[in-house]
């Protein structure tokens, strides 16, 4: 009478099918169903070692929007014409946040709002979404404050 192989007997997979398979049905299937999903170890963990770093990502991400709606607000209600102090504050604002996401993403310690390390096209995104949206912005405030608020 012949013995079983120990190693046989304890699995559950038939011994006629290729390793490959046998690897495939070993899976768990919840897990397998699941989207791959990029877990980040401690090497791609970005820290902010620096205060001016922290304070440029703030700057762009917070207080420059911010302050361009305050600005916006402030062009509306001034009606004063194109070319004014508060459009000189308005580009130099918008220059400000686009200089401040070049320092941060420069320091190699920038990240997306996912927390993933930053790259230069996101980078490139930023500025090529944030210049025609800023300037298209510029143009509608003065549009509403010279020329449809007065007649009000």
């Amino acid at each position: 009478m012949k013995k079983p192989k120990a190693d046989r007997a304890k699995s559950r997979r038939p011994a006629d099918l290729p390793e490959e398979i046998h690897a495939v049905q070993e899976q768990d299937p919840v897990r397998a169903a699941e989207p791959e999903v990029h877990e980040r170890g401690p090497e791609q963990t970005v820290v902010v070692t620096r205060s001016w770093i922290l304070l440029a990502r703030v700057s762009w991400m917070i207080l420059g929007p911010i302050a361009l709606v305050v600005l916006c607000l402030a062009i509306v209600k001034s009606s004063a014409g194109w070319l004014t102090p508060l459009d000189a504050a308005y580009f130099a604002i918008f220059g400000l946040m686009i200089v401040c996401r070049w320092a941060e993403q420069k320091s190699g310690q920038a990240t997306t709002a996912t927390g993933e390390p930053a790259t230069w096209s996101n980078f490139n995104r930023y500025v090529v979404a944030l210049v025609p949206l800023a300037v298209v912005v510029w143009v509608l405030v003065n549009v509403v404050g010279n020329h449809i608020r007065p007649r009000l």
